[in-house]
């Protein structure tokens, strides 16, 4: 997954890029904390672009 708020007057819906990458559990948690709302806000309060680097996914164990 790589996104890139280039614009950010216009910024992407990075959630909806994002939701094929993620369980449907791990998508409305990510929603509910705001995670990708709080990537744009800051592209936009800072009027910046803001590029993804060296994400790394791990398994969590859900069970305990």
């Amino acid at each position: 997954m790589h996104y890139t708020i280039k614009d950010y007057e216009n910024p992407p819906d990075i959630a909806e890029k994002s939701k094929s990458y993620l369980t449907a559990e791990e998508y409305e948690r990510t929603l509910a904390n705001r995670v990708f709302e709080l990537i744009t806000e800051a592209a936009v309060a800072q009027k910046i672009s803001i590029e993804s680097e060296d994400i790394i996914f791990e398994k969590f164990d859900t069970e305990n």
